[in-house]
């Protein structure tokens, strides 16, 4: 969740967003605007066209993105998509775990991810074994005018408190709370 969307629900105490403090965060800036998303980009071939196409809305920008063509030299929706991932994850780690990978750092991450996925020659990393079962992955493209997203959630324990959210599958509602005097949780 976005300092945006946060602010709006009282989680926090600023929508600034906290890597470059200039704008407010919302999920276009921490994918594309944010200065230090534009650094990403800049770094990654074919990353210059990303502010394309103008003036569109998340979905719009999503789709023109993930719907390019490949090229012989890389694979674009492949690299946009590990792109995104890895901002976003990096987003999270610096507001929620205050630590971080440096621009420089983060490239890398994303061309080592883009390189292993490509040069695989199975669905998974079967190491040393010689002996595994094939996963065959079936993907279904969602209905025209919808992106298909993957849930997700989080808990965090600060003092006494335990704060937790995730969204919920099939209509992608936000859930968001925050427990005071937070007990050890048994999970299982």
């Amino acid at each position: 969740m976005t300092n945006e969307a946060r602010f709006g629900r009282d989680l926090t105490t600023s929508p600034i967003c906290p890597i470059c403090m200039q704008d407010v965060e919302n999920t276009m800036h921490v994918l594309r605007d944010c200065i230090f998303a534009r650094q990403v980009w800049s770094s990654i071939p074919r990353g210059s066209c990303i502010s394309q196409p103008t003036g569109s809305n998340f979905q719009e920008w999503l789709i023109f993105h993930l719907t390019r063509s490949r090229t012989e030299l890389m694979n674009w929706p492949l690299s946009f998509a590990i792109t995104i991932d890895a901002l976003w994850n990096r987003r999270n780690e610096v507001v929620f775990q205050q630590s971080s990978l440096s621009a420089s750092q983060l490239v890398l991450k994303v061309t080592n991810c883009a390189k292993s996925i490509i040069n695989s020659s199975t669905p998974f990393d079967a190491g040393a074994q010689s002996d595994y079962t094939r996963i065959t992955r079936n993907w279904v493209c969602p209905p025209s005018g919808f992106i298909k997203l993957n849930g997700d959630g989080a808990v965090f324990i600060f003092g006494d408190k335990l704060m937790w959210g995730f969204n919920s599958k099939p209509r992608w509602e936000v859930h968001y709370g925050i427990l005071k005097k937070a007990r050890p949780l048994l999970c299982h």
